[in-house]
């Protein structure tokens, strides 16, 4: 039977273990739990809007968030996840880097996910997981004939600025962890263009999935 690849999500393990979250046991335990399963491949995703890890390219979860006009009852899983990740990061411990070396030490491909056009929460203009270059700049909003759903509220790559910026945070991935592969989610969400827009917006992936290739290769020869 195939292997099973495993998707951790970027927020799953820091609101269920919270102030445990930099516990080097539970660290450990996390993967250890697959130790000896059919899982052959953990992809870990690293972002949303905003990073679960120190980030030079754009925002930690708990960078610029306004903590006095949050409900903290309603957003308790955000409060926990970003003060979890918060922890972490005060402590030095990159969990990332952690996790990938433990992923290697029982036989299990680590792999990284990075989400291209995340829009959780797109309804509140001033949602904490919303970073500012997302909420600083309207105008690369992809939908030009509507604004109802959240995927409408989706950033536009036919702009340079948008492609820049998730490039910026591609490049350190690559430059923070020793992954064996990575997969860029296009379909968290899946939207990237304005309606009519699609065959431009083609060419335009496939130049950025080209740079991606090449980025790839480059650190395939470095590591």
């Amino acid at each position: 039977m195939a292997g099973i690849w495993l998707n951790e999500d970027n927020s799953h393990y820091f609101f269920k273990r919270g102030e445990k979250a930099s516990d080097p046991d539970y660290i450990r335990d996390f993967i250890m739990q697959y130790k000896d399963t059919n899982v052959e491949r953990m992809i870990l995703n690293g972002n949303s809007q905003k990073t679960s890890f120190r980030t030079n390219a754009g925002e930690a979860i708990y960078e610029n968030v306004s903590w006095e006009q949050i409900d903290m009852e309603k957003r308790h899983s955000f409060v926990t996840w970003s003060k979890a990740v918060k922890d972490l990061v005060e402590k030095g411990i990159d969990i990332y880097g952690e996790w990938i070396r433990l992923l290697r030490e029982i036989g299990i491909e680590p792999w990284m996910s990075m989400r291209m056009n995340d829009v959780h929460n797109a309804n509140d203009p001033d949602d904490p997981m919303h970073s500012l270059f997302y909420k600083n700049h309207l105008e690369y909003r992809r939908a030009m004939h509507r604004d109802e759903k959240w995927e409408d509220r989706q950033l536009n790559y036919l702009e340079e600025d948008v492609r820049r910026y998730h490039f910026a945070l591609l490049e350190e991935y690559f430059e923070k962890y020793d992954f064996d592969g990575i997969e860029l989610d296009w379909m968290r969400f899946g939207n990237h263009f304005p309606v009519g827009y699609e065959d431009a917006g083609r060419e335009i992936l496939t130049d950025f999935m080209g740079k991606a290739r090449e980025l790839a290769d480059r650190y395939e020869n470095i590591r």
